[in-house]
Formats: C-alpha cells, sequence, structure tokens
C-alpha cells in the first residue's frame, strides 16, 4: 500500500514543494540581497547566523531546511526534514512520517531515521567549528540503537560541547515521536582536528 501511494503522492508533494519554494524564494530574494550586501560574511559565514536570519524571513525555515541544507547534504533531502534549532551547542530537526519512508512494517525505516540524525549531529557540529576559528571535523562512525517502532512525526536533537583538541568525539541524538517518547537513538563519531596556525 505505501508503494502505491508514494508512487501517487510524492510526485504530487515534490510540485508542492517546487512552488511552495519558488514562492517563497521570491519573497526573500530581496531581504537576503540586502543583508548580502551590508552585512555579508557575517551572517552567511556561519549556518546558524544564516539559519538565525532566514528565520525572520516569511517561510525562511523552510527555505533554509529545503534550498540550503540540500545544497551542501544533498543526500538527507530525500527525507525532507525541517530544521528547528541550529548553534554551536546543538541543533534539532524533525522529519514527518511519508509512505517512501517507511519500511514494510509500516513504520520510519531505520535508514531514514539514521539520515536525520547524522543531519542534525552535522548541524551541530558545522556550527561549532565554523565558531572556533581552526577547528575542523569529519564524522567517521555512525551508530544506532532502536527501542520502538517510529511513527508520525519524528524530532531529533542533540547537544554538544566540541572539544578544541585533536581526537574522537561522540555526539548522541535523541529521536522522539509527538508523544515525547524515545523512539531511538544514535551515536555519530567525529574525529576532530586543530588546523595550525600557519593554514
Amino acid at each position: 500500500m505505501d508503494a502505491v501511494a508514494s508512487t501517487f503522492i510524492k510526485p504530487v508533494q515534490n510540485l508542492i514543494d517546487i512552488v511552495r519554494l519558488s514562492l517563497i524564494f521570491v519573497i526573500a530574494i530581496i531581504p537576503i540581497t540586502i543583508c548580502y550586501f551590508t552585512q555579508g560574511k557575517k551572517v552567511f559565514g556561519h549556518i546558524n547566523k544564516t539559519y538565525d536570519f532566514l528565520c525572520t524571513i516569511p517561510g525562511g525555515r523552510f527555505l533554509f531546511s529545503n534550498l540550503c541544507v540540500w545544497s551542501f547534504t544533498t543526500f538527507s533531502g530525500s527525507i525532507r526534514s525541517t530544521v528547528t534549532k541550529v548553534s554551536p551547542t546543538g541543533a534539532e530537526a524533525f522529519m514527518d512520517d511519508r509512505p517512501w519512508l517507511r519500511n514494510p512494517f509500516s513504520s520510519l525505516h531505520a535508514v531514514a531515521l539514521c539520515n536525520l540524525g547524522e543531519l542534525v549531529s552535522g548541524l551541530a557540529v558545522l556550527s561549532a567549528t565554523q565558531a572556533e576559528k581552526g577547528l575542523r571535523a569529519i564524522p567517521n562512525r555512525i551508530e544506532m540503537e532502536y527501542m520502538k517502532k517510529a511513527r508520525g512525526r519524528i524530532t531529533a536533537s542533540t547537544t554538544i560541547d566540541l572539544p578544541k583538541k585533536d581526537g574522537p568525539y561522540k555526539v548522541t541524538v535523541e529521536f522522539r515521536d509527538s508523544k515525547g517518547e524515545e523512539v531511538c537513538r544514535g551515536y555519530i563519531t567525529w574525529v576532530v582536528s586543530v588546523k595550525p596556525k600557519s593554514q
């Protein structure tokens, strides 16, 4: 049944999103242009500041979640998540239950949840590395622990305190359903490195 629904619903959803994104972009282009020429890298050089700025524009959160996120992590665009928080100390996003994201048991697929966790972890770590000059980080391990079937809207969130030294750092991402019950947990290990000052 989900396969049949996906065949008809997904193309319609894609069309709606394209129209919505186009309308929001038309509304947002003037304030974005003004902000770019008046503040430049102060806003658009840091992902959390870009997010905060776009949230002041009607539809800005949708624009960030679909256009900005898609531009630097195309694969994460497949789950159609909505980002609700980005900062150097954490991030949060939710994903709605859609037929094409389900497994044969009518719950959200394990890999779709993993995708959401990697996105949330990445937004937080990227924001932290941009806030602290000289820090770099790359993920090298993802682990998932599933407690119950995930159905409906799932919100993933993380809080981090990225170390300012070389070494691994494990980010924990919690996934909760609309009732606030934890459905799974992700552990994404990032290898943090400090660039030499000469670079």
